[in-house]
């Protein structure tokens, strides 16, 4: 590829990766938003048996208002989550284009789910390296500066030129001067051009030198730092699985702990405020799972545009 081919792959790289990103993130603002509105449900229904229990003298009015809290509480909660879902629709409606370019903003009902964490590609760092446009660039950066400091270093050299003519009339002559002429004649030159003075040359061969040392560098820099990316990437993605799973543990074991409780309340051994605190220990963990699986998509992406490798991400 030429340069301008180059730095465009390395742009799409970037794109892609970045389009990948925001949508998973929008994503996991989809799914924070369904587990805060069940919280919220949950404290709306209650509201509602409260109500009718309280003029029943069936609970104490400070139940009640317990619960009032948790519902204003949830509502902001949820107001919240709203407003982090519309924002991340937003900051992917510009990888999203209409025909006429123009951003497109997902609709609430494409929200899909978060595919479970798969194996990573194994691409070694070096297949990466030798795919990695911007290392590609440099490369050929410095075969330029190669033949460069060969045609300077050719300057130092001798020059020997050998010239060759042969001149002579053809057909009959016209004019009267042209019986003074003789045979055909043969020329034969050599010029040898033994360069005294270095200093120009030696100068230039020098600013090539220090730019190929330079460039060098630059290429050794960047495929450390490729190497780092990639390793640091795949370890993100090992913590966010190992986190995966733990969530999940918790989750299931909150969950177990929230009905225990309100079985608990329904017979008179615990009260509202409990029920509450593992209700919303329950959504926290479900909270922290989300998280711990979008990490492990973002993650996915970065490795994926840092190996080199071109995903498009389809919207359901």
């Amino acid at each position: 590829l030429s340069m301008a081919g180059l730095s465009k792959e390395q742009q799409s790289l970037e794109l892609t990766k970045l389009a990948s990103i925001r949508y998973w993130e929008w994503i996991a603002a989809g799914r924070r938003r369904s587990i805060v509105r069940s919280l919220l449900e949950i404290a709306q229904m209650r509201d509602r048996q409260l109500a009718i229990r309280s003029k029943a003298g069936d609970v104490a009015e400070f139940d009640r208002q317990e619960n009032t809290r948790a519902l204003i509480m949830r509502q902001g909660l949820s107001v919240a989550a709203q407003r982090s879902l519309e924002q991340s629709a937003f900051e992917l409606s510009l990888y999203l284009r209409d025909a006429s370019g123009n951003p497109v903003i997902p609709d609430e009902s494409r929200l899909g789910s978060f595919d479970d964490p798969s194996t990573l590609p194994d691409d070694s760092v070096e297949v990466a390296l030798a795919r990695r446009p911007e290392v590609k660039r440099l490369i050929d950066q410095r075969q330029q500066i190669d033949i460069e400091l060969r045609l300077q270093k050719n300057q130092l050299l001798p020059a020997f030129d050998l010239g060759f003519a042969v001149s002579g009339d053809i057909g009959n002559a016209a004019r009267p001067a042209a019986a003074s002429l003789g045979p055909t004649e043969f020329e034969v030159n050599a010029m040898l051009d033994v360069p005294l003075l270095f200093r120009a040359a030696t100068g230039r061969i020098q600013v090539v030198e220090a730019s190929r040392v330079k460039l060098e560098a630059q290429l050794r820099l960047t495929r450390d730092r490729i190497t780092i990316e990639i390793s640091d990437l795949r370890s993100a993605a090992r913590a966010a699985n190992e986190r995966i799973v733990l969530a999940r543990q918790e989750v299931e074991l909150s969950a177990q702990l929230e009905q225990g409780e309100r079985s608990r309340f329904e017979l008179g051994d615990s009260t509202l405020f409990v029920v509450n605190l593992r209700e919303q220990a329950t959504a926290e963990a479900q909270l922290r799972e989300v998280d711990a699986v979008a990490d492990w998509h973002r993650a996915n992406a970065a490795l994926m545009a840092a190996l080199a490798i071109h995903v498009t991400q389809q919207l359901p």
